[in-house]
């Protein structure tokens, strides 16, 4: 009777019609037979089912391995099992599904995962390549089943972190100046696909989550270097200058987009190990987007810090979060200083819109000994005036670097407004005194640097747009003997004329110190967690202290343990800590 049964089910695999009713009646009677137990059944017929799923399946696989894609193998895999667990049930014991599924999963999908993983022109690999979603999907349904996606997941890991080298490779010799909106946006191209992919096909398996962070930080971390221009770039610094590109203009970008790319920057950001390093140059640029820049989205700005606070914490973002609420607080200290010029009667010579910086917030700007034309004198008195009458025990200090002017230019064509930097305008109203002059002259009048002089010059001239001075000698270079003159030709048919501003893009210079400070503010870092380590636990061994202090930083950079060693030596000397007078590895807290 039992063969009689199996020879049913075999006639139903290969798609035959069967009565399952009878089947039902069938496998009843060995259950009847047990009486109150299932031993007749498990014996006489559920073993022998086992033994002839087994092989029916064996024989399946080696004919589909052979003849069929790997998605047509999987489908067909798919199909089989969902056939058997309609089978089970609606004849076969309860207890029997799940053990018979078991044996089906292992011939058609454990046996063969290897060789369906590397299938030539359709495994895993070429799926992946061509975005194959539902394929991949199917893939991980058929393997979830089998509580082994982990070979799956590392081959992702390895095809994604090798098309983002690729990327890289393809950016290393370009000139990132131009070129770093197109590369960000090929990342966050390349994050949003892989993490749709493994959000949606993979189910947000973890696996899938933790291959594609391994992924994603292996090249996320890579400098772009350029032999030939003798330059290297971070994905941390080019992150924060697409930053600044997108809050210079995002009306652009479109409110309904806007909050979708801040996250997809976030989500970017998150896998760079320098966060610090991205910190400083975004608080630098933020400050030219508030001081300098003509337009400036401040709701944006507050959302993506928030989206950073949220990553990293709030010591992350205090400076910048001060930032911002400096420039608001500066708006109602204008009102104040303009009902104060008002009740004091006291008349200026411009528009002054002075702002007011807390200096631990702020970059540290370059003080200079500029010398203020007339123009501006009465203006920065009045101030001071006023705000001396506030706050008695602060002192204000002028940072001329970062201030814009509109001067009015009168042509014989028209008036022009002229938007440019402070040092701009204090180089053109010597002209108001004199029809020509030399460089070294301009610099003496102004008490700046040479090099200053010299690149305020010459964007006030080499520019077509904004040729306002003409000069003598070569067009590209300023030497002392230099003369400079009012362009009395230049032409322009907007009214409104915005001069290149130089403190805008990030400089050398400003590269070498963000680099300097970042590593000083690490070795502050470094040191204050130690110490909150070893006050809390007294006792520590190096090799514990290092890896309990790396976690502890792992959210603002990845420390080099070199540097750990060396700032717990100097604590040391510092008399902060002490080597165990019995274990040399072990250190103690010394209150």
């Amino acid at each position: 009777m039992a063969q009689a049964l199996l020879d049913k089910v075999l006639k139903e695999r290969n798609g035959e019609g069967i009565d399952r009713s009878m089947m039902k009646d069938g496998v009843n009677l060995f259950i009847e037979m047990g009486l109150n137990s299932l031993s007749a059944y498990e014996k006489d017929f559920e073993a022998l089912l086992f033994t002839d799923t087994s092989a029916f399946y064996k024989r399946e696989a080696a004919s589909w391995i052979v003849t069929d894609s790997c998605p047509e193998y999987m489908r067909k895999a798919e199909d089989r099992l969902n056939q058997e667990q309609g089978r089970a049930q609606a004849y076969l014991h309860t207890t029997t599904e799940s053990q018979l599924i078991k044996r089906v999963e292992a011939e058609l999908i454990t046996d063969q995962q290897n060789h369906l993983l590397d299938m030539e022109n359709s495994g895993f690999t070429p799926l992946l390549k061509d975005y194959k979603t539902e394929d991949l999907s199917r893939m991980y349904r058929l393997f979830k089943r089998i509580g082994n996606q982990k070979p799956m997941a590392e081959r992702m890991r390895d095809y994604v972190r090798q098309e983002g080298m690729n990327v890289v490779e393809a950016y290393q010799e370009k000139d990132m100046s131009e070129n770093c909106s197109a590369y960000i946006e090929t990342l966050l191209n390349l994050q949003e696909k892989y993490s749709k992919l493994v959000n949606v096909e993979f189910e947000k398996d973890n696996l899938f989550l933790e291959a594609l962070k391994d992924a994603f930080t292996s090249f996320v971390n890579t400098d772009l270097e350029s032999e030939t221009r003798k330059t290297k770039t971070s994905t941390a610094e080019l992150l924060s200058t697409y930053c600044d590109t997108i809050m210079k203009s995002t009306d652009k970008v479109g409110e309904d987009k806007l909050e979708d790319l801040l996250e997809r920057i976030v989500h970017l950001f998150g896998y760079i190990d320098d966060k610090d390093m991205f910190q400083e140059y975004y608080r630098r640029q933020l400050s030219k987007r508030l001081l300098v820049a003509s337009r400036s989205n401040h709701d944006a700005e507050r959302s993506l810090i928030a989206k950073l606070k949220m990553r990293c914490g709030a010591s992350f973002t205090s400076k910048l979060e001060g930032m911002i609420k400096d420039k608001s607080l500066s708006e109602d200290l204008q009102n104040n200083f303009a009902e104060f010029v008002d009740s004091s009667k006291k008349k200026l010579e411009i528009d002054f819109t002075p702002q007011v910086l807390t200096t631990g917030f702020w970059p540290a700007f370059k003080i200079d000994q500029l010398t203020i034309p007339e123009e501006f004198q009465s203006c920065l008195s009045s101030f001071k005036e006023f705000y001396d009458k506030r706050t008695e025990s602060r002192s204000l200090k002028w940072v001329h670097s970062m201030g814009t002017c509109q001067v009015l230019a009168k042509y014989e064509d028209g008036n022009k407004d002229l938007l440019m930097s402070t040092y701009q305008a204090c180089v053109l109203l010597l002209f108001n005194q004199t029809t020509d002059l030399p460089a070294q002259d301009i610099q003496k009048a102004l008490q700046l640097p040479f090099e200053d002089v010299k690149k305020n010059l010459l964007s006030l001239c080499v520019s077509k747009q904004a040729n306002i001075l003409k000069k003598t000698g070569n067009a590209k270079k300023v030497e002392p003997t230099d003369a400079f003159s009012v362009n009395e030709e230049f032409k322009n048919k907007n009214r409104r004329i915005k001069i290149p501003n130089l403190v805008l893009k990030i400089s050398k210079e400003e590269v070498q110190d963000i680099n300097n400070t970042t590593q000083e503010d690490r070795k502050h870092a470094i040191e204050a967690a130690i110490v909150r380590l070893m006050k809390a636990r007294k006792k520590m061994d190096h090799q514990t202290l290092v890896m309990d202090c790396s976690k502890q930083l792992m959210t603002h950079f990845v420390p080099d343990p070199k540097v750990i060693k060396r700032r717990i030596e100097d604590l040391i000397s510092r008399e902060y800590l002490e080597r165990d007078s019995k274990q040399t590895n072990v250190y103690n807290y010394l209150a």
